[in-house]
């Protein structure tokens, strides 16, 4: 019995170093979706907003982001909309417009975003049993970016992301108050920001995945 039960033994911790063995894995690193090193230098048109500060915000993590993904990569900043349209006597970001700021400003990619932030109708929940109500407000947001190549004007990137902030949450049940919390405004839609560029940006960022070795 005793030598059954040494062999059982040995039995196991063979299958269980077959095991591991053809389980065992590497972590691979997958390289970004957009690299942007084969660009060049980079124009950044500020990102407009319907709010002036949350489209300066987002231009500038945006660009941290990005230059965080793949450092290196030259930016250019160019300002605001209304000022690079003003420079070369154009009324809108069309192909033309792209080609004639990458001959002004000697640059062989645009970037531009658009970011819409808006306020959600408060939500209120009531359990099944009626025994607690809650209530909470948030705020949600779209950012929309593209690269357009400056050579041609064609659009070479697109993203756009989706988010929500809560400003606001509370519950009343039979044992009070819960949850009570509101949120500045202002730090609700700047990580409402965050959260947008962070999303938008994903294709700059290298990732990873395990593989069998």
């Amino acid at each position: 019995m005793i030598g059954n039960g040494r062999i059982g033994v040995a039995a196991s911790v063979a299958a269980l170093g077959y095991f591991a063995a053809c389980s065992s894995s590497t972590l691979v690193q997958v390289p970004p979706r957009m690299d942007l090193t084969k660009y060049g230098a980079i124009g950044m048109i500020e990102f407009g907003s319907g709010e002036k500060e949350l489209g300066q915000q987002a231009s500038q993590e945006f660009l941290t982001a990005l230059q965080a993904a793949q450092p290196g990569v030259p930016v250019l900043e160019l300002g605001d909309e209304a000022r690079v349209l003003q420079s070369i006597g154009a009324d809108a970001l069309d192909p033309e417009t792209m080609r004639s700021i990458g001959e002004k400003y000697k640059v062989d990619a645009v970037i531009f975003g658009v970011l819409d932030a808006k306020a959600v109708k408060p939500k209120l929940t009531m359990s099944s049993t009626i025994e607690s109500l809650s209530a909470s407000a948030e705020i949600e947001g779209n950012l929309s970016a593209k690269m357009f190549e400056a050579r041609t004007g064609a659009t070479v990137w697109s993203s756009v992301a989706r988010d929500r902030a809560t400003v606001a949450a509370l519950t009343v049940s039979g044992e009070g108050l819960s949850g009570l919390g509101a949120d500045h405004p202002d730090d609700a839609h700047g990580r409402l920001v965050t959260g947008l560029v962070s999303l938008a940006t994903s294709d700059f960022r290298p990732t990873y995945v395990r593989r069998k070795d």
